[in-house]
């Protein structure tokens, strides 16, 4: 399996990015930003996307999502 590269990480948990650099990012929450009743708020960056040389991680300041993502995840079996 190929690895993955932080936009394919990104792409997959819905996460759109200006770019997909290593560094501290923020933008929209895919999870609760749109269902926000404030048109003001629905634009705030309520994400952290932090990419850096092991992979993705994503948290958000409003619901409370996290997840981490990493480049070389492939198939995981716990019976391993």
């Amino acid at each position: 399996m190929a690895q993955l590269s932080a936009k394919d990480l990104c792409f997959e948990e819905g996460v759109k990015l200006k770019d997909y650099s290593v560094k501290k990012h923020y933008t929209t929450c895919p999870l609760c930003s749109d269902a926000r009743k404030d048109a003001e708020k629905r634009k705030r960056r309520c994400l952290s996307v932090n990419i850096d040389g092991r992979g993705v991680r994503f948290g958000c300041f409003n619901c409370g999502w996290f997840k981490a993502r990493f480049y070389d995840e492939g198939d995981w079996d716990a019976r391993k």
